[in-house]
């Protein structure tokens, strides 16, 4: 039994300096593990997430909002609405917070579908209408045509433009087409391109 017991002994001295050795390296790698940055294992990186929603809006008005051209006698041009004879009858706000590009468009024919729209004042045929507007120095600024175009650059927000419509109207191709005649004319405001 005494040798065991010397066995036992020994062996636990010697664990004991094992252990002192180990646990003071230990203690030291641990303490410098804890300050040193983490590049030692590789970088990092983290990023933020950015969201956003743009705001602004567009709101165009024009006032008056009708052209009532009474009686036109057929084959006439430069006819004027009833609203005003000058080039700035009509003002068109933009109410909006942004600039406005605006575009203008009208039927392809009247609601009772006895004249047809043309695009640029030059009658091809009976039973013709056009419609210009022109700015405000009475310069002709646009043809309506039923294919909505490109009529105003950027109106700022809170600005207004004045303009004029002329009204120009073909040959008849017969008593039939003699009637009270309507269209509209569609004025859209878009954020320019």
């Amino acid at each position: 039994m005494g040798c065991t017991k010397a066995k036992i002994t020994i062996f636990r001295r010697r664990a004991g300096n094992i252990n002192k050795n180990l646990i003071i390296p230990l203690v030291v790698v641990m303490v410098i593990s804890a300050i040193t940055p983490i590049a030692i294992a590789g970088s990092h990186s983290t990023s933020i997430d950015v969201t956003f929603t743009p705001s602004g809006d567009i709101d165009i008005d024009v006032s008056p909002k009708t052209a009532n051209f009474s009686v036109v006698t057929v084959n006439t041009t430069n006819n004027r609405p009833q609203e005003g004879n000058t080039n700035d009858t009509y003002t068109l706000w933009n109410n909006g917070s942004v600039n406005a590009h605006v575009y203008v468009n009208s039927n392809a024919s009247t609601e009772e579908g006895n004249w047809d729209l043309d695009s640029d004042g030059v009658f091809a045929s009976t039973d013709s209408f056009s419609i210009e507007f022109c700015n405000s120095s009475g310069v002709t600024a646009q043809w309506v045509t039923s294919v909505n175009s490109s009529w105003m650059d950027p109106v700022p927000s809170s600005d207004t433009r004045k303009f004029g419509i002329f009204l120009d109207i073909s040959a008849a191709s017969g008593a039939a087409a003699l009637v009270q005649q309507n269209t509209t004319i569609n004025i859209t405001g878009v954020l320019p391109p």
